[in-house]
């Protein structure tokens, strides 16, 4: 594992040693233990080493044994011995055990054919002194980076940004879209970077330029879905462990000890299970875990280590401590950088290179196998009819509650639902993966920068950029679609750039067997009933490892790394981030509207939206302008704000203006079209739709008691109150809420009109410190009996009736907490159920 750089000055200037040292010291910490130098008249090139593979012998750069040509190359190869024996008999001598040198051999064997035989990560260089020819190419996947400029003729090239600023003679001027695009998904979409000037090069492409002309770019590798011979569920599983297994034994080559990641989760603990039957001696193993309960996976971590036996280190981060790591973390990646998981994946590499130099990681298998919760929710929009993906679309204009907890889970509902009415999944795939409204954008954004990429059809021309004519060129299924552009686009961008910056800042290696060419090619013939089962994500990986891990580890609700954002903005850190804001002059340069910035803040801290993500992705890019902000900046004039006249007044209880509200048949479409995607009662109360008939009426209620979202709360008590006079309620409401076990916290009471009587919502944190919500509701209408809740809503609820009454526990915590907590309400209710 190396980092490289180099320029090409193609005759504008002769490229110095020294110009060439000093764009390898900045990229040090990618590799400590050794640098090499080439420097031929207008071409210089060098790279710092980590050494993994041939620790004695693979200093580079390496030349071929004629002289004429020489790699830098940052990766590993983890087929570079079984190329090794195609070549010997074509001729090939070598004089090292190390994998750049195959490449180098491949190459000059097989031509820019050889890139696509490579098993492994990669980004290198190739120079041709006598055809003053430069080639550069990135892995398939894109697990390595690669960044190029072109300036003043010449072309230059790193592993990272900063080993670009030392060229003499180059600007580097920020460049508009990608600004967009932080502000829109958290990181910047290839091939841009955050300078007009720099562009990465895509995954599985390769870079060809000589003395004269143009560069040429060209891929030579992309993934493709294609239909294998029909298999049994069984013989599909096992192919699934053989497969696994052989990935797993190739990315354990080195002549240094490989640990692992290990988070409790379905990949990670894949990766280590296959580890564990294919080495003799306890696998090493890492996790980061949080005090707080709800974000730490350490217990699922070392459940699973306990079970395979490995030897397990599990470091407690504070979090107030991982707060303050955010200006250090942030000049790791040398352009703002906007995902909270980099800060726990930070520590993790950290901890684990106190004791090795290689770790395993499970990335990958979410996007190859459609783990992640938006590819169950994408499946379920593709089936709805089409009348109810438009109409679902009314629910962004739902405004917020009274109630921070729910306003929260309203803004994921409007997240999830507001993408139906795109007509592909690749255009929702770009909606659903934002980290932003196009509401709050059009707010806080400078007008030109939004109207230059936002509005009408913004999600199909970003389609038509990155996967034009998606039904044709990769699926005509929306979730092949969706699934392929997660793979193709956000896993390089944002899942591989973080874990490679966070790690490489530790020097330490991160391999990923789940991503290996090979690998993918077969993952992406599994079909798709094998990869979505029911409600279950990676159902061919759960099958597979089932017998290897603990009971219940499959089982588990997919939870990933995170961090307390809402929580950090509603406090200090949200007083620091907005002091940085002002005091970096990022707010001063005139992409976003200031007033409306501060206005953000305001809101956050009074729980009317959760605007935590943005305000990360505010913190990171002020951060990242903190160290920038000497270098040449083109940004539009800065953007008088004017004053937004709110459209309902701060004590109207009903916003009547249009867009503030649903019609009677377009609420109960939208409603309709949530229940049939099977959100679960902490998304919304009511039945899977099943004839406007029985919704209509049901609708409005289950609208307006849950969320709020229609009416303003008709009565409204005060917030942290200890208790609350339940006859009193009785009596007004004909609801008996359950009186609250000694040691919970009663956080706010919302009482709710409706067609069929009011509803109550109470907010309530445990003595355990956990938060959620209990409702009552009247269980018939006018209209008729209240449908049943269906089996396909969500798994988050305990569920039971009590006479003509129902009532629910609903929070983001396991079924069988929620059972837990609802079996300790007095008086002693009925069972509850949950609905699964």
């Amino acid at each position: 594992m190396c980092g490289i750089a180099g320029w090409y000055a193609r005759g504008a200037a002769s490229v110095t040693h020294a110009v060439v040292a000093a764009q390898c010291r900045t990229i040090r910490h990618r590799g400590p233990d050794d640098e090499g130098i080439l420097v031929d008249g207008d071409f210089g090139f060098g790279m710092r080493r980590l050494s993994i593979i041939d620790i004695a012998g693979g200093h580079q750069p390496i030349e071929s044994p004629d002289g004429r040509h020489a790699i830098v190359f940052n990766g590993e190869i983890y087929n570079h011995l079984e190329l090794r024996r195609e070549l010997a008999p074509l001729g090939h001598a070598f004089r090292t055990h190390s994998d750049t040198e195959t490449i180098l051999a491949a190459w000059r064997q097989w031509g820019d054919a050889a890139w696509q035989r490579l098993d492994g990560m990669f980004a290198a260089a190739i120079w041709d002194r006598a055809e003053r020819r430069l080639t550069l190419a990135r892995d398939p996947l894109g697990i390595k980076p690669l960044y190029v400029t072109r300036q003043n003729g010449g072309l230059a090239f790193a592993s990272e940004l900063k080993a670009l600023l030392p060229l003499p003679g180059h600007r580097f001027d920020v460049d508009r879209q990608a600004v967009h695009d932080v502000f829109s998904f958290g990181h910047i979409r290839t091939d841009r970077s955050i300078y007009a000037e720099v562009a990465t090069l895509p995954p599985g492409h390769l870079l060809t330029i000589g003395a004269e002309g143009e560069a040429e770019i060209r891929p030579y590798w992309r993934p493709a879905y294609r239909q294998d011979p029909r298999l049994s569920d069984a013989d599909w599983i096992e192919a699934m462990r053989e497969h696994l297994l052989k990935t797993v034994e190739r990315h354990l080559l080195a002549d240094v000890e490989v640990g692992a990641f290990l988070s409790g989760g379905i990949d990670s603990s894949a990766v280590v299970a296959a580890m564990a039957r294919l080495t003799g001696a306890p696998v090493k193993t890492f996790t980061i875990g949080f005090p707080v309960e709800r974000y730490n996976e350490a217990p699922y971590a070392e459940a699973v280590a306990r079970h395979l036996g490995t030897t397990h280190t599990t470091r407690i981060v504070d979090l107030a401590a991982a707060r303050d790591l955010l200006p250090e973390l942030q000049r790791c990646y040398d352009e703002p950088f906007a995902d909270p998981s980099a800060v726990p994946t930070w520590y993790l590499s950290r901890l684990a290179r106190e004791q090795v130099k290689v770790v395993l990681s499970g990335d990958g298998g979410d996007e190859l196998f459609m783990g992640y919760k938006r590819h169950l929710t994408e499946r379920a929009v593709g089936r709805m009819p089409a009348l109810a993906r438009h109409a679902a679309r009314g629910i962004l204009s739902l405004p917020p509650t009274p109630v921070r907890q729910w306003n929260r889970v309203l803004q994921r509902w409007q997240k999830a639902v507001g993408t139906a009415g795109l007509p592909d999944g690749a255009s929702r795939f770009f909606a659903k993966t934002q980290i932003t409204s196009m509401a709050l954008r059009e707010r806080v954004l400078d007008p030109e920068l939004f109207a230059e990429f936002d509005g009408p059809g913004a999600y199909e021309r970003l389609r038509d950029e990155y996967f034009p004519d998606p039904a044709a060129a990769i699926s005509p299924d929306g979730l092949d679609q969706f699934a392929y552009a997660d793979l193709t686009l956000n896993l390089p961008c944002a899942m591989l750039t973080k874990v490679d910056r966070a790690s490489m800042a530790n020097s330490l290696e991160v391999r990923v067997p789940l991503l290996s060419p090979v690998f993918v090619d077969w993952a992406m013939g599994v079909p798709q009933d094998m990869k979505v089962r029911g409600k279950t994500g990676k159902y061919i990986l759960r099958e597979a490892i089932k017998p290897w891990v603990p009971d219940g580890i499959v089982d588990r609700r997919k939870q990933g790394f995170q961090i307390p954002l809402a929580e950090w903005f509603d406090g200090d850190f949200g007083d620091y981030a907005r002091e940085l804001w002002h005091d970096s002059g990022a707010a001063d340069l005139g992409f976003l509207r200031s007033g409306e910035v501060d206005a953000l803040f305001a809101e956050h801290r009074e729980g009317k939206r959760d605007h935590g993500r943005f305000l990360y992705a505010l913190s990171m890019f002020s951060l990242w302008w903190t160290d920038r902000k000497a270098a040449p900046v083109e940004a539009p004039a800065p953007v008088a704000v004017t004053p937004r006249t709110p459209a309902v007044a701060a004590n109207d209880p009903l916003p009547a203006a249009p867009g503030r509200r649903l019609a009677t048949f377009g609420r109960a479409a939208a409603m309709a079209a949530m229940l049939f995607l099977g959100w679960g009662l902490h998304d919304v109360v009511g039945p899977v739709f099943r004839a406007p008939a029985q919704a209509s009426s049901f609708v409005d209620e289950a609208v307006m008691s849950h969320r709020a979202t229609l009416l303003r709360a008709a009565m409204r008590l005060e917030p942290g109150v200890a208790a609350f006079d339940r006859t009193a309620m009785e009596r007004a409401t004909g609801i008996a809420m359950p009186a609250l076990p000694a040691g919970w916290k009663l956080l706010d009471v919302q009482v709710y009109p409706s067609a069929g009587g009011p509803s109550i919502g109470l907010a309530v944190q445990s003595e355990r410190g956990e938060r959620f919500s209990i409702f009552g509701m009247k269980a018939e209408t006018p209209g008729g009996p209240t449908p049943a809740l269906d089996k396909r809503l969500d798994d988050q609820v305990a569920y039971w009736e009590e006479g003509h009454l129902a009532f629910a526990v609903v929070g983001t915590l396991e079924a069988k907490r929620l059972l837990q907590l609802a079996a300790m309400l007095e008086p002693a209710r009925p069972a509850a159920k949950t609905i699964t």
